[in-house]
């Protein structure tokens, strides 16, 4: 089998339109309309970020949060109305409906290729047809066309295996699939999806697609949406944040008059992670742990990731979020591709 060239995000560059009739930003809005999700932005489910006692703080900024598997199962159930909650395959049985209330579940397991997780869902989501379920990760397009198929029983997939800031998977394991062109395929997959049940409104959509993984700039995550990630997963970026959770220190390094605030951060698959879960017995750690700058505000963060967002809708004619995710033309940086 003859291998394909494949691209990062960095490898992509946006067109503007040849003319555009957007005369001011303002006219552009990076918000959805009539979705549960507005903003294009959901936290990674990561402990050094979210909790049952911070998410109030991203949900006033309009964020999706997923609240983290080491919060108390009890109480992530109890928020599961509210917000997304992170859970294990097992856990995920045990999600209580009887309320029959829409819930809002991430099942939150290492490797979303597995059949058994999509055998689960299938039993379970006909007897909790009021939960809404988003799944991942993956990083193979077919997987995602899989998913397509199941008709609406999960309606958010995870895009990305090994890319994030804290992830040491694809480093040690091999496996891994660069972000841009899984985005761009699945973006393909979904759009044929979608116009080929567009005539029969019984069939519901295909499922929306989140980018997962190593975003460190605002271009990265514009570049995602134009590609046609619905939704892009942030951890680095909002533990950089001053209302994420998670242990603050002062640095100490030399020089510093006035020594910064700096978060400890780590993946999931870390040992540190495992045992907040209480694991009995600790796996590999397939993640890091490092300290990062706490640098900004969350609402200085969005105002900015706004105006970025809109003045590149601005340059390519496009007003509406909706018709930006997938919509406009990008080019391959060949200089970036070869000399790296």
């Amino acid at each position: 089998m003859t291998p394909k060239i494949l691209y990062n995000l960095d490898d992509f560059v946006i067109e503007p339109a040849s003319l555009s009739g957007v005369s001011s930003r303002s006219e552009c809005s990076p918000i959805y309309e009539n979705r549960f999700i507005s903003r294009p932005l959901i936290t990674a489910p990561m402990d050094s970020v979210i909790n049952e006692y911070n998410w109030i703080a991203f949900e006033s900024n309009n964020i999706c949060t997923v609240i983290p598997r080491t919060v108390d199962f009890k109480t992530r159930k109890s928020l599961s109305e509210r917000t997304f909650v992170a859970v294990s395959l097992s856990e995920f049985k045990d999600i209580d409906n009887s309320t029959n209330s829409d819930q809002y579940v991430c099942i939150d397991i290492a490797n979303g290729h597995m059949s058994t997780l999509y055998t689960t869902i299938s039993v379970y989501k006909s007897r909790k047809p009021n939960l809404h379920i988003m799944v991942g990760n993956i990083a193979n397009p077919e997987t995602y066309c899989k998913i397509c198929e199941m008709n609406g029983l999960v309606e958010y997939v995870r895009l990305g295996i090994g890319g994030g800031s804290f992830c040491t998977t694809s480093s040690n394991t091999g496996i891994h699939y660069p972000m841009g062109s899984l985005i761009m395929e699945c973006n393909t997959i979904k759009q044929q999806f979608n116009g080929c049940n567009h005539s029969d409104p019984r069939v519901s959509k295909a499922p929306y697609i989140i980018a997962d993984g190593g975003f460190k700039n605002y271009d990265q995550i514009i570049k995602a949406l134009a590609l046609g990630a619905d939704y892009c997963m942030l951890g680095y970026l909002f533990g950089k944040s001053k209302e994420a959770c998670g242990e603050i220190r002062k640095s100490n390094q030399l020089g510093f008059t006035n020594p910064r605030l700096q978060r400890r951060m780590y993946g999931m698959s870390t040992k540190t992670a495992q045992k907040e879960m209480d694991k009995e017995v600790l796996k590999t750690a397939e993640g890091i742990e490092k300290w990062v700058d706490v640098e900004y505000s969350l609402s200085g963060w969005i105002e900015n990731f706004n105006s970025y967002l809109t003045s590149a809708m601005s340059y390519t004619d496009i007003t509406s979020l909706e018709r930006f995710v997938g919509g406009p033309k990008l080019n391959i940086q060949f200089s970036r591709v070869y000399n790296k």
